[in-house]
């Protein structure tokens, strides 16, 4: 708003009233409820004659510290009921409060998202495994000539399951970037940060690979097993 000058001392015009800035806050990071940067602090009773309020919804209290939080929850109580006497006429909440509610939640979306991606990985992997004893249904000629010439057991079976792990970890790969595309567009739209997990990212390609690599025993044990006599003749 200032090219970059310092504000100090400038007005800015809020809702059609002049105000001078006498303080910045530090920058911090967005969270779940919005960018906690895009906030003006600006005196209670300006703010109510200026809107026309004559009360306070709502009052945000800080504690010295994380450990006294609950001591402090506890005396804010104690003084408003002794000021209305009547504990339904208020209430107060504590992060600690919030932040349990929000893990409570979190865990039920990990648990639902967690099925659907079982689900979806067992469907992928029967997939997989069809595709592969039709691959090897095709070209069981081949099998049956690399066997001929000398190709063992173990290597029929690491040629199917390369062959299963490429399959996997392509979808592994087009997975994971669909779905950094699909956070960073919803981060936007909400206004939340969007940061990306590599670990997460490495740990969710292997384990697409040890899908493929599960699904695909099956098959490759399958063709390793073809007699070379009965893969020849095979039409």
């Amino acid at each position: 708003m200032f090219n970059r000058d310092n504000p100090i001392g400038k007005n800015i015009s809020i809702g059609g009233e002049k105000y001078a800035v006498v303080g910045t806050l530090k920058e911090k990071s967005s969270s779940s409820t919005g960018d906690s940067n895009d906030i003006v602090i600006v005196p209670v009773t300006s703010l109510m004659r200026q809107n026309s309020i004559n009360q306070v919804s709502s009052i945000t209290v800080q504690a010295n510290s994380a450990e006294e939080s609950s001591i402090a929850k506890k005396n804010i109580e104690n003084y408003l009921f002794d000021y209305f006497g009547d504990e339904n006429y208020y209430n107060v909440f504590s992060q600690d409060e919030m932040l349990e509610v929000l893990s409570e939640t979190t865990a039920m979306l990990t648990a639902m998202l967690g099925g659907i991606a079982g689900i979806s990985l067992l469907v992928g992997g029967i997939g997989i495994m069809n595709i592969m004893l039709v691959t090897v249904t095709e070209r069981t000629r081949e099998i049956g000539i690399r066997k001929a010439i000398g190709a063992g057991r173990s290597n029929i079976l690491i040629q199917f399951l390369i062959e299963s792990s490429v399959i996997s970890g392509v979808g592994g790969i087009l997975g994971s970037v669909a779905g950094m595309l699909v956070s960073y567009f919803v981060s936007n739209m909400m206004g939340i940060t969007y940061n990306i997990n590599l670990p997460v990212i490495l740990a969710a390609f292997i384990f697409s690979l040890a899908v493929g690599v599960f699904f695909g025993l099956y098959p490759a044990n399958k063709a390793s097993k073809l007699r070379p006599v009965d893969a020849l003749r095979y039409e």
